[in-house]
């Protein structure tokens, strides 16, 4: 099974040859390495002209994010699978050989991710770090579904230990948490930028969007292993928003866009929707009053509050000071008591 290895990259000159070099270090006869420069100014190109006869370098002249140099490699994609890879971090070898034999053992399956390791700016490393990334205490058969040994699926390699793949529909669970690090993604390359994309119009959850999306799709599988590193460091991001509050705005066009209008998903799962919704809406108000967009916060006071709670209504004709202080004291009266998610 061919690959088509996507790494989108902006001004990163310095750290994109580590990225590349793991990646060619795993590829196999019929594979591809898709580069999307997205407008970058530093010295990326020249960077990547000893390596121009083992990449295909595409420069997008305008810096449009993350979306749309990812939505780009798609389109040129030949491989039955896209991996993707992002230019500051790299993969722990063996993995596309793993993802690649779970796959073609697997044929129903649509998509597959795994856990990852970060390194810290201080030089720390922290290992098996999603399920800090998602928050979520559950163990995968309940998030998924049923495990089973890698082994049983597979030949393990030399060196590899045992590990579990967790096979299930994750659409569901998505909607609440990002249980999926695009590093260790790979997807069947079925009519791809059709059934599934990464939202271009956003600077941050643009991939969000793309996980319900795939999730929407079919069957997917969690490998129980670390199979990449993420690097944490002091340059520019691929992602990149103003404020915290704009990256809730953008939660809430991810909910709306992938699960909103999702009315067969809606008929069933209503209520656990609304809770999300209303959720991220509180969480967006306590972050607009702390870094005082009181405008934002006033807005969505009268989106919480309309019906109920004069004090917290009138708030939205106060003074932005009072508006601080009467919102911090009544949330620790609620401690969010009314988001209750449907089981």
């Amino acid at each position: 099974m061919n690959i088509s290895i996507i790494i989108p990259t902006y001004n990163r000159a310095r750290l994109i040859q580590r990225a590349i070099t793991s990646a060619l270090n795993q590829m196999r006869k019929g594979d591809e390495l898709i580069v999307v420069d997205d407008g970058s100014t530093d010295n990326t190109k020249k960077s990547l002209k000893p390596l121009q006869d083992k990449i295909k370098y595409i420069y997008y002249q305008k810096n449009a994010g993350a979306g749309v140099a990812r939505n780009i490699g798609i389109k040129k994609a030949k491989g039955d699978l896209i991996a993707f890879l992002d230019s500051d971090d790299e993969w722990i070898d063996g993995k596309l050989d793993l993802q690649r034999a779970l796959f073609k053992n697997c044929p129903e399956l649509f998509y597959a991710f795994s856990n990852f390791s970060i390194t810290r700016k201080n030089g720390g490393i922290v290992k098996s770090y999603l399920k800090q990334w998602h928050q979520d205490k559950r163990g995968w058969d309940e998030i998924l579904g049923k495990g089973e040994y890698y082994s049983s699926i597979n030949p393990l390699p030399e060196k590899t230990d045992d590990f579990k793949v967790y096979f299930g529909n994750l659409y569901y669970n998505l909607a609440k948490a990002p249980y999926i690090c695009t590093d260790t993604l790979v997807v069947r390359n079925r009519g791809a930028g059709k059934d599934w994309f990464f939202d271009e119009d956003l600077s941050i959850y643009e991939d969000w969007g793309c996980y319900g999306r795939i999730a929407g799709v079919g069957q997917g599988a969690y490998m129980d292993i670390d199979l990449s590193w993420q690097h944490d460091h002091k340059g520019n991001r691929m992602t990149s928003c103003t404020s915290t509050p704009e990256k809730y705005k953008a939660r809430m066009k991810v909910l709306d866009r992938v699960w909103g209008q999702n009315q067969q998903f809606l008929e069933k799962h209503k209520t656990y929707y609304s809770n999300i919704i209303k959720l991220v809406q509180i969480k967006s108000l306590i972050e607009s009053i702390k870094e005082g967009e009181i405008k934002e916060a006033r807005n969505l006071i009268r989106v919480l509050y309309h019906k109920r709670n004069l004090m917290l209504k009138l708030l939205i004709y106060m003074p932005s000071f009072i508006v601080r202080i009467v919102h911090s004291v009544h949330l620790k009266i609620i401690k969010f008591r009314e988001i209750v998610f449907e089981n």
